[in-house]
């Protein structure tokens, strides 16, 4: 497959799930008896370890154990372990705390803190332009959601902030894990390498938020309600499903182009999740036309950005033939001037 058509497949198949692993865990998780953010997130990135290892196995056989222990060694896997368990496991626990709708707004802004770490972390200068068109996505998103915000938790909101924050140091570090060094790891075995550190800090948020509430469910006024055991199944299976196919697509389209380009496209699901909330699960908030007029705004953030993104990569494919020229172009000035002596 060329570069540029699979860039596009792994774009599309992203989309997807991203858009329907966020709501899925909105449906779950306010809509059903399922109030357990934390256990749901463990489940999936158990189940997820698991998928990679079969992935590992059917391709190319599992990694070499020094090698593996190698990884395991460096600290930036650990940490890209524990913004892993930060980003989705904060994430579920504020679509308990606020709207998706407000959800979404927050992670638009997702490319401001992933802009300043690739920057420090990674070397790099943005254009203008990438700040105008994250500028412009940003406004286009908070017009979509406008009248979509309930009665917000203030903490909630804080939650999904601290998401937003872990969301571009995780994509930030699977960036530098995934295109720097000697030996850059795959989307499947980062998944694979930086489990064990996501699981375990998972669980420790299990334990002291969700196990609690669970052994009290059914116990009367203020518990949670008795939920039925196929449900807890059912429940994470289809998330662990969904977030394990999510999470190789997203670090395979992390390989293929950078942690900004994702967090810009990100954003533009952001307007469809939006209406697809308004449209299904709040529907107290109808669209308005000044929503309709930020889905448009929103859009042309999103082809503005496309727009400088293709005329880049022209212009930096340009430059090596320029030079080319030119140095053949001295070269035949240096031979004129030896004929003419």
């Amino acid at each position: 497959m060329k570069p540029s058509l699979e860039i596009v497949a792994v774009f599309a198949a992203w989309i997807c799930l991203n858009v329907g692993l966020n709501y899925y865990n909105k449906y779950v998780l306010s809509m059903t008896a399922f109030h357990y953010p934390f256990l749901l997130t463990v489940g999936n990135k158990s189940i997820g370890m698991v998928v990679a290892v079969v992935v590992m196995k059917v391709r190319s056989g599992l990694p070499d154990p020094l090698t593996l222990l190698a990884h395991f060694r460096r600290p930036i896997v650990h940490l890209q372990g524990l913004f892993t368990a930060l980003n989705i496991g904060l994430n579920n626990w504020s679509l308990l705390l606020i709207t998706l709708t407000l959800n979404q707004v927050l992670k638009s802004t997702t490319p401001l803190p992933t802009a300043l770490l690739s920057v420090l972390l990674e070397g790099k200068r943005f254009s203008w332009q990438l700040y105008g068109s994250m500028l412009v996505l940003v406004v286009g998103c908070v017009l979509a959601a406008w009248g979509g915000f309930g009665s917000e938790k203030y903490w909630g909101v804080a939650v999904c902030v601290a998401s937003v924050l872990s969301s571009a140091a995780w994509t930030v570090l699977s960036a530098i894990l995934m295109q720097a060094g000697e030996k850059p790891l795959d989307a499947v075995s980062l998944l694979f390498v930086s489990g064990p550190t996501c699981i375990f800090t998972l669980l420790c948020f299990f334990a002291a938020i969700d196990l609690p509430r669970l052994l009290d469910s059914g116990g009367g006024a203020g518990s949670e309600p008795k939920i039925a055991a196929g449900l807890i199944v059912l429940s994470i299976a289809v998330a662990a499903l969904l977030a394990s196919l999510y999470d190789i697509v997203h670090n395979q389209f992390v390989k293929l182009t950078s942690s900004m380009n994702m967090a810009i496209m990100g954003n533009t699901k952001l307007a469809l999740l939006i209406v697809l909330s308004t449209l299904t699960l709040e529907t107290d908030a109808p669209i308005t036309p000044l929503r309709v007029v930020g889905i448009g705004v929103a859009f042309v953030g999103v082809v503005w950005y496309t727009w400088f993104k293709l005329d880049e990569q022209a212009r930096a494919k340009r430059e090596p033939d320029d030079e080319e020229k030119q140095a053949e172009l001295r070269r035949r000035g240096e031979a004129s001037s030896l004929i003419r002596k």
